[in-house]
């Protein structure tokens, strides 16, 4: 070996393996608004990040909030104040419980929440409200109907003691 080959040989190594969040700050695009994403965003619109610490997959957005203001707990998910899915800016995100994040969103749970009356225009509150299963229920609309069906059951009875058919 050559004198001239050795102070190469004492140089450190370049190659090494990025961190897990290298890699992560690697696929941000970081702008003034939505901090956009480099890699392969979901057919829903979220995007994934493999955490090779925890040796598990994370939604990106998450991954990145903990990075930059600590653990969230696991009881709570990050609602994306700006609506975009694939955005991982900490400042667009914030933790919440699964049914204040339904209830900020676009779905049905947000859009039957904002309901003040029922299909037939009887008003949901008050004496007027019963709750059932997991919904609010019209005490009006649905006393309607057990009367339509104890009407319907009367006249089939008439028909049985006329010799009718059932």
């Amino acid at each position: 070996m050559t004198a001239d080959r050795i102070p190469a040989l004492l140089e450190p190594i370049q190659n090494r393996r990025p961190s897990t969040l290298e890699r992560f700050w690697s696929k941000v695009v970081k702008t003034s608004g939505c901090w956009g994403w480099k890699a392969a965003i979901r057919a829903d619109g979220y995007v994934n990040f493999w955490d090779g610490d925890a040796r598990k997959m994370k939604r990106a957005h998450r991954y990145g909030y903990e990075a930059v203001n600590g653990p969230v707990s696991p009881d709570l998910v990050l609602d994306h104040l700006c609506r975009n899915r694939s955005c991982v800016n900490p400042d667009h995100l914030e933790p919440v419980t699964q049914q204040t994040n339904a209830l900020r969103g676009i779905g049905l749970p947000a859009i039957n929440a904002e309901k003040t009356h029922c299909v037939k225009g009887h008003e949901l509150a008050g004496q007027n409200l019963y709750m059932e299963g997991t919904g609010r229920r019209c005490v009006a609309c649905r006393k309607d109907a057990a009367r339509r069906y104890e009407a319907r059951k009367t006249r089939v009875r008439s028909r049985a003691a006329l010799g009718g058919e059932a």
